[in-house]
């Protein structure tokens, strides 16, 4: 039987290609169009593995004006790294420029490569886990129960709960309009990610997002018919407005057309004349691309890595198609994790997947072994440097190219490196790096130590480091969720302040229980955010 065309079903089909469309500022209504001022914004989050020695991460020099926490400090207090004297306006902790630590590398972990970036950079310290957790993929970016101690949580009936990048994702104030991609989630070694989510059914199971590995499975599903080579810079959405105009031919005349469903098409009509006038103008120049990779056969499990060169030549893929997807707007939203890298520290090139007993060169193992073994200390640092310089510093690059009025892709946007765990297995000073100023919303260029430096509690873990109370991690995805624009009632669940568990329990670290200030972990991270 014959479909039957009518005003109503155009109408309605009209509304559905609007809401259906990949987000483009250029599709919003007039009345909420981003202003001059309101740039899009965009998040992408990586993540490392199994903790770091302070004295490996973070600087551990003495640039002139600076003294380590031996001196200034001593006591349990002395680590090896390089202490902060200047206080952070309205509180208690420390911060420094970044531009005061150039001239070598940051620390062992963080090279000079990163220098360009300094101003765009935030160096994080003192960001704690409130509950003793253990190996996880999704703490980094809130759901704290998914960890090797998850039990924990579930005795407390304490379920799962989303990752800040999937309530971005489902966000109608991040994405005003249905995006191509809500997400992109990106790793190496295995298909398991750091993006939990409950696809925005509140109370509904959270699930893992089984991320890419094979770079030509991403670059299909995000340009496999996006734009030929050689076509002109016409963005492929403009077809689908030349297809409602055909349908508005047809039916302006229409004998039944009432005078109320007259005006309301006009003014559909007007509002699409504009998307076509600003499609007719093309991409971005910034927006590319990608030629098509070829099909490496990425296997799973890890055992099956072809060659050290095809690892470092997918790895490099998966990051670049990922920016493209940004630069072009089909998502704003990637996570990339890192169970498997390259190490050099013995002088050659090795693949180092995480915890896994049968493959050679096990970066799990590494961790284990790092305080009385040397090599395999130099494995640590030489793994986690690589994540920095091979995935975070090539997000910075290809993102820091002008994107409109000076400012650039990076600027309006904010990538996030952390790490699953930060002193050995404990889960204090959790290791984090920001960069790009989310469009303005945050203050760059500092480090920033959240350190209590003048609690009574210290507990000495060396050679990984000291254990001392400083601001919860909660407090972190606050900060990130108020960057990308949403407001507490966004994102906050069941009454609770803020994002994630904020419960304190498990501990090995006798905080006093004073050690953090229950009614702030709502709020953003002091001195950085700028609302």
């Amino acid at each position: 039987m014959p479909v039957r065309s009518g005003r109503r079903m155009f109408l309605r089909t009209t509304s559905g290609m609007l809401l259906g469309m990949p987000f483009l500022s250029s599709l919003l209504p007039r009345g909420t169009k981003a202003a001059p001022g309101d740039p899009i914004k965009r998040f992408v989050a990586i993540q490392s593995q199994s903790g770091q020695m302070v004295a490996d991460f973070w600087p551990a020099w003495t640039p002139p004006g600076y003294q380590l926490r031996d001196t200034m400090y001593g006591g349990d207090r002395a680590d090896g790294t390089t202490a902060l004297a200047t206080t952070l306006p309205g509180t208690n902790y420390k911060w420094a420029p970044l531009a005061d630590f150039t001239g070598q590398d940051l620390s062992r972990t963080i090279p000079a490569s990163l220098q360009p970036w300094f101003g765009k950079m935030l160096l994080l310290r003192g960001l704690d886990y409130l509950q003793g957790t253990s190996h996880g993929l999704g703490m980094m970016l809130g759901n704290y129960a998914n960890c090797a101690s998850a039990g924990e949580f579930e005795t407390r009936g304490l379920g799962q709960m989303p990752t800040i990048d999937q309530v971005l994702a489902y966000s109608d104030r991040f994405y005003p309009a249905t995006p191509h991609a809500r997400s992109i989630v990106l790793a190496t070694g295995s298909p398991s990610s750091i993006s939990d989510t409950d696809y925005n059914v509140p109370g509904g199971p959270v699930e893992n997002i089984p991320a890419y590995l094979e770079p030509h499975d991403l670059w299909q599903d995000l340009f496999g018919d996006f734009m030929e080579p050689g076509m002109p810079m016409e963005h492929p959405n403009r077809r689908l407005v030349a297809a409602v105009y055909q349908d508005y031919a047809k039916l302006k005349t229409h004998a039944r057309l009432s005078a109320d469903d007259r005006a309301t098409l006009e003014r559909h009509m007007a509002f699409l004349d504009d998307i076509e006038n600003e499609l007719a103008n093309g991409l971005s120049a910034a927006c590319v691309k990608p030629e098509e990779p070829p099909i490496y056969g990425v296997g799973y499990p890890w055992q099956e890595v072809s060659s050290i060169e095809n690892f470092e030549a997918w790895t490099a893929l998966l990051v670049d198609i990922a920016v493209a997807a940004l630069r072009c707007d089909i998502t704003r939203v990637i996570t990339f994790e890192a169970q498997m890298g390259i190490t050099d520290a013995s002088g050659t090139k090795v693949n180092s997947y995480h915890s896994s007993d049968d493959v050679a060169g096990d970066w799990h193992d590494y961790a284990h072994d790092a305080v009385d073994e040397s090599m395999d200390h130099a494995h640590i640092v030489a793994l986690n440097k690589w994540v920095v310089t091979a995935v975070f510093q090539r997000f910075l690059e290809q993102l820091d190219v002008e994107e409109a009025d000076g400012q650039t892709f990076l600027d309006n946007s904010l990538v996030y490196w952390g790490g699953e765990l930060g002193m050995d297995h404990y889960v204090q000073g959790m290791p984090t790096i920001l960069a790009g100023g989310a469009g303005g919303a945050l203050t760059t260029g500092y480090y920033v130590d959240y350190s209590q430096m003048t609690s009574d509690y210290a507990n000495p873990i060396l050679p990984w480091g000291v254990l001392i109370p400083g601001i919860p991690h909660n407090r972190l995805l606050v900060t990130i969720l108020q960057a990308m624009g949403l407001s507490p009632a966004d994102y906050e669940r069941d009454g609770r302040p803020g994002y994630g568990h904020n419960e304190i329990f498990n501990g090995p670290y006798a905080w006093p229980e004073d050690a953090y200030v229950a009614g702030d972990i709502g709020k953003p991270l002091p001195g950085i955010f700028n609302g």
